[in-house]
């Protein structure tokens, strides 16, 4: 007979007394309260499958007269309620007794059939024991009657809170298997030679460890007794450290010694002793050091001042792989190596023969492209970064599609020496690893704050310049298509500046006319790539290439060996270097005439009438200050009519200049000017492709 663990005994005589007396014992009074979701203002996601919405409205009114923000949907049909779990999160999902549509296991197979993370719980008209039991199979968690209210919302508020227990629990399971894979990626592919011994037994080492001794891999090492590895005269100096350590009574220590390899052969070592736990087991990590190794042609000491002994300009990548700690536990430690073994083939045979490759720490490298070996860099870099991606490394579910992260800098150009470049590139290389993503990051010196021939030579080192050009429109017939070739600089922020301020900052060396030398070769260049033969192209000099009295051999020399024709080349002097600059100035002008270039002076007004005249210049382009002054309250038309008047009188072509809105081109219109520009009609732009139709 089993006795009841709560029994009753009954001493009073009178036996409806005790009974009365036994009811008052038993009966509890429950003070009952609202049960109130588990934080202020908790947001529930209901999903409700019942027909009726009615039913559906009662449902989320219990829950908002109990304090709760509900998100609810009624399910209208079985292909919304797949389509709801599927797309959707959702909290809770609550199935009715008197629902014919939204059967439990219709409910309990789309839940399965989605893998959708909610919690589905029942209410039933009546209790019924043998449908509790049907509907825990068909996957829900509670099972319910509709009256039980106040149980239904502690329900869902213990559902929630469990939710959100498992998605905290899963997160930490993440992290956790992140932080174990990054632990045994570090273990497995540092360079270190590492072994965990307990109890004097080696019970795991890694690929480092073995090769050093010569062994085939880590698993032959596997319960090997470490004092087996010591030299029989280095016993009595190893054995007491490693009962030390066994007793945690050590702290880290390191003891050179000499170590017996699998072929019984010898080498000295230093042995680096610290406490470490083994898969939650105290133990000894043992790091294995060679001493002949570290003096080693192979060490990345030795690659650096290999590096650093390189001399010239050129281009320096630092390839990293980019393959996190959870990919390298997929691929596994032999797949990992042969990942690394392939990487490093397919660079090497990619670089041109000209480059130097130096491996950094196994798992990098580092490239140097000497200037000359003519290359574009990021072209380069986006090519190896393409041909990796096509590679596949693994089989099955171990197999993995590669990618590095390049990065990349210029050295021996703006003062940055080869060492620089390393730093910079590897710095590039890290950052685009962060990204989680393959590809190149190239690094940017700042050289916003340079001036002068500091700031011209880096900008032009650096590939910083840029060349745009503005359409000289004519208000009639216009046979050729006429740009002013205008510079740009790029700044630090990446964006592209008129480079005024370079210009202005540059004084009349010689040197500095390498400016007008670049721009010239690039409009060149440009204009034989062309397939338009009607263009003219207006170039501005700087005072230097004024006062550089070599500059125009050099040009005719640069045009004898083009098919340019001189006629499509116009050169542009400003008035004020005109003026300062005058004998300079006019002889330049008269060469530039003699070789039939046209002339233009730019910034012209009523200041530099008898200047003029004595250039003779085939065109005038006119100061924007003058079309800002044929508008507004301080308006003075005649300045600019004067001026066209001027230019018609001496033959030269004229241009309004700073047209930058429908009033400017009107009020120009009426003067009677021949040519007009400006950002109203084009900007500046990096190609010559605007539509000289006739704006009038």
């Amino acid at each position: 007979m089993t006795r009841s663990i709560n029994t009753v005994k009954i001493i009073d005589s009178n036996i409806d007394s005790a009974a009365d007396k036994k009811s008052a014992a038993t009966e509890v009074d429950f003070e009952v309260q609202a049960i109130q979701p588990t934080t202020d203002n908790q947001l529930i996601h209901l999903l409700i499958a019942h027909e009726d919405p009615n039913e559906a409205n009662k449902i989320k009114n219990i829950f908002k007269n109990s304090g709760w923000i509900v998100n609810a949907h009624r399910i209208t049909s079985v292909e919304d309620l797949d389509e709801s779990l599927r797309n959707q999160t959702w909290n809770i999902l609550l199935a009715f007794g008197h629902s014919k549509l939204y059967l439990p296991a219709v409910i309990g197979n789309a839940i399965k059939k989605n893998d959708a993370q909610l919690r589905a719980i029942y209410l039933d008209d009546e209790y019924s024991s043998t449908n509790a039991l049907q509907i825990f199979r068909c996957g829900f968690c509670d099972y319910l009657t509709l009256p039980e209210h106040d149980r239904l919302l502690y329900v869902a508020s213990r559902e929630i809170k469990s939710q959100e227990d498992h998605r905290v629990a899963f997160a930490a399971q993440s992290v956790m298997a992140e932080t174990n894979a990054r632990s045994q990626l570090l273990m497995d592919s540092t360079a270190d030679a590492v072994a965990y011994v307990i109890d004097g037994m080696i019970v795991h080492s890694n690929n480092a460890f073995s090769e050093q001794l010569n062994f085939q891999s880590p698993d032959e090492l596997d319960c090997l007794p470490f004092i087996d590895l010591i030299s029989t005269e280095d016993h009595h100096r190893v054995k007491p450290l490693l009962r030390k350590y066994q007793f945690g009574k050590q702290e880290e220590s390191n003891i050179t010694i000499d170590i017996v390899k699998a072929d019984t052969d010898s080498m000295q070592a230093e042995l680096l002793l610290a406490m470490a736990s083994f898969e939650g087991e105290a133990c000894t990590q043992i790091i294995l050091r060679s001493i002949i190794d570290n003096n080693s042609l192979n060490s990345a000491d030795f690659d650096l001042e290999m590096i650093q002994s390189l001399e010239g300009k050129g281009s320096l990548f630092f390839a990293s792989i980019t393959s996190n700690a959870v990919q390298r536990k997929k691929l596994g430690l032999h797949n990992h190596l042969r990942l690394i073994k392939e990487i490093g083939c397919l660079l090497r045979d990619f670089i041109p023969t000209e480059a130097t490759v130096f491996d950094y720490l196994k798992e990098s490298w580092i490239v140097v492209i000497p200037d000359d070996y003519k290359h574009e860099a990021t072209e380069l870099a986006t090519e190896l970064c393409n041909r990796v991606n096509l590679a596949t490394i693994g089989n099955g579910e171990q197999c993995i599609t590669p990618s590095i992260a390049v990065g990349i800098s210029k050295y021996g150009v703006a003062g940055i020496t080869i060492e620089n470049a390393l730093d910079q590139a590897f710095k590039a290389s890290a950052e685009k690893q962060m990204d989680g993503s393959s590809g190149y990051k190239v690094f940017a010196p700042k050289i916003d704050n340079a001036e002068g021939a500091e700031a011209l030579r880096s900008a032009l080192e650096l590939n910083r310049l840029r060349i745009k050009y503005q359409p000289i429109i004519a208000l009639q017939n216009q046979s050729q298509h006429a740009y002013d070739a205008l510079l740009y600089i790029e700044n630090d922020a990446g964006s592209d500046d008129i480079a005024d301020t370079l210009i202005a900052s540059l004084g009349i060396e010689k040197t500095n006319a390498e400016l007008d030398r670049w721009m010239i070769s690039e409009i060149i260049s440009t204009l034989t790539a062309s397939d338009n033969e009607n263009i003219q192209l207006n170039i501005p000099l700087t005072a230097s290439a004024i006062m550089d009295d070599s500059f125009y051999a050099w040009l005719a020399a640069r045009l004898d060996s083009s098919n340019i024709e001189n006629a499509s080349l116009s050169f542009s002097i400003t008035a004020s270097d005109a003026t300062d600059y005058e004998n300079n100035a006019l002889s330049l002008i008269k060469q530039f005439k003699e070789a039939g270039h046209p002339v233009c002076i730019t910034n012209a007004n009523t200041d530099y009438i008898d200047l003029i005249k004595k250039l003779l210049p085939d065109t005038l382009k006119l100061s924007a200050h003058l079309t800002e002054k044929m508008t507004g309250e301080e308006a003075e038309p005649e300045l600019i009519k004067n001026m066209i008047k001027f230019a018609n009188e001496n033959n030269a072509t004229c241009i309004a200049d700073g047209v930058n809105s429908a009033g400017d081109l009107a009020q120009l219109w009426q003067t009677g000017i021949g040519y007009v520009q400006g950002n109203y009609l084009q900007a500046p732009q990096e190609n010559m492709d605007y539509d000289f139709s006739d704006i009038g």
